[in-house]
């Protein structure tokens, strides 16, 4: 059975990989994104989100779907 497109792996070289914890996502991570789609380097490339379990800096959060709702949310505007 094949993926769906939005879980289909592009070969890495033609990607950008924005890595983060992202706990919480918020608005500046999504503008980073979209600056990111807009910059000359990386257009027509995918920009995959690459979420960390585990942050040096913050408590270890296993529970991804919290984080997942919000990058989801923010993405479709709310």
């Amino acid at each position: 059975m094949a993926l769906p497109s939005m879980f289909a792996e592009p070969p890495l070289e033609q990607c950008a990989i924005f890595s983060g914890s992202f706990n919480p996502f918020h608005r500046g991570h999504l503008e980073m994104y979209r600056l990111s789609e807009k910059h000359e380097l990386l257009q027509g490339k995918p920009i995959l989100l690459e979420l960390t379990l585990k942050n040096a800096d913050k408590a270890a959060d296993i529970d991804i779907l919290p984080r997942l709702r919000s990058i989801i949310d923010l993405f479709d505007g709310k």
